[in-house]
């Protein structure tokens, strides 16, 4: 009798067919080496950390990458930004999409003006919303609560609008004073969201 949990080497091939039938979630075309050396993508069912030196440009390529998956991710995504509040959130990747940076418009006026211009307004559905009207993406917005209540809205993403690629950026302000324990506890969560 083979114990719980163990398999014999007769069933692993047919493991190894399951495992590269997992779909990949594309990179964005300027990290198109990554990609190859990952074998055209993110596996879905992988943890993938992008770490750097503080201000070194993490969140712009995490967004580049948001982004991309917006259009051509196979599965629903949800973002934990613990940098930027919705509306501020909504302005970067509406600034990414419009291809110019709504921040840099000199008065709060022109600013309000060029939003609601029909051609940003198209360009807002667009980005914003399927062709069906549901949400292209979700946004975590309450990212004031305890590490246990990101947990249980990062839970909610996956359970209640079916997120498959959920991005925490960046991460180290989810870990920022967290004892090696309570981290060590936060990245066995983060494996069990995985695996289940």
């Amino acid at each position: 009798i083979i114990p719980a949990g163990v398999i014999g080497s007769d069933s692993l091939y047919d493991k190894v067919l399951e495992g590269v039938k997992l779909d990949h979630i594309p990179l964005p075309d300027f990290m198109c080496e990554l990609a190859e050396m990952m074998g055209d993508g993110i596996p879905l069912g992988y943890i993938v950390n992008f770490a750097s030196a503080s201000g070194a440009g993490k969140t712009t390529v995490v967004n580049e990458m948001i982004y991309k998956w917006i259009f051509d991710s196979p599965h629903p995504i949800g973002v934990v930004s613990m940098e930027l509040d919705a509306g501020q959130y909504g302005e970067t990747m509406l600034s990414r999409h419009l291809g110019r940076k709504i921040a840099l418009i000199d008065t709060v006026a022109k600013k309000v003006a060029y939003l609601e211009s029909e051609y940003v307004r198209m360009k807002a559905k667009e980005l914003f919303q399927k062709e069906d009207g549901s949400p292209r993406w979700h946004l975590v917005d309450d990212r004031d609560g305890s590490l246990e209540t990101i947990q249980a809205t990062v839970e909610q993403l996956i359970i209640s609008c079916g997120c498959k690629v959920i991005i925490l950026d960046p991460l180290q302000d989810l870990l920022d004073g967290l004892s090696n324990e309570d981290q060590a506890i936060f990245m066995r969560w983060q494996k069990s969201m995985v695996k289940s």
